[in-house]
């Protein structure tokens, strides 16, 4: 990262948004490179919501966290908030195509998916790369907002504490940038 103020990178590589402004995410595999922009406006914002269940508890987003990205015109969430099923704080988030339409996560999918439970160094995910599936339904964006729904199953990241899938169903979010 350029600006570690605005968004880290982890070990395994996740980009995790810290702070609000701009920063270039240099990716290496193989002898490659690849370099994209990232603006993060980071916001608590009492008019967005998102919940779910995981593994048939309740899970209700206690802060909504918004990213929108530059990449492809894709929009980005986070959200941090509490559940039934450890009583840990975790963080699940899902990021998705701008537009209006169903989304799959799969081999060659753009939008993916993780749940993050930092104090047991656990990280699950759904991406095109690293395993996981889901569906992610956006009925509604704007330039300043978006809704719809997900279900996902998430699998452990390598290089985490994290084990067996997470089953995440009911997902909804409203959220606004």
């Amino acid at each position: 990262s350029s600006a570690t103020g605005t968004a880290t990178v982890s070990a395994s590589g996740v980009v995790t948004a810290v702070g609000s402004g701009s920063a270039s995410i240099t990716v290496t595999y193989q002898g490659k490179s690849a370099t994209f922009a990232v603006t993060v406006s980071l916001s608590t914002n009492s008019s967005s919501g998102f919940t779910a269940t995981i593994d048939g508890a309740s899970f209700v987003g206690l802060g909504v966290t918004t990213v929108r990205s530059t990449v492809g015109g894709a929009a980005f969430l986070a959200v941090g908030g509490s559940s039934g099923f450890t009583g840990n704080y975790i963080i699940l988030s899902i990021g998705f195509p701008a537009a209006v339409g169903t989304y799959t996560i799969g081999p060659g999918s753009v939008p993916d998916a993780g749940m993050q439970i930092p104090s047991q160094n656990s990280l699950w995910s759904a991406t095109a790369t690293n395993g996981g599936t889901g569906t992610i339904v956006v009925t509604s964006s704007t330039a300043n907002s978006a809704s719809g729904t997900f279900s996902l199953t998430l699998v452990p990241l390598a290089g985490t504490k994290a084990t067996g899938n997470k089953v995440v169903t009911n997902g909804v979010f409203n959220v606004k940038f």
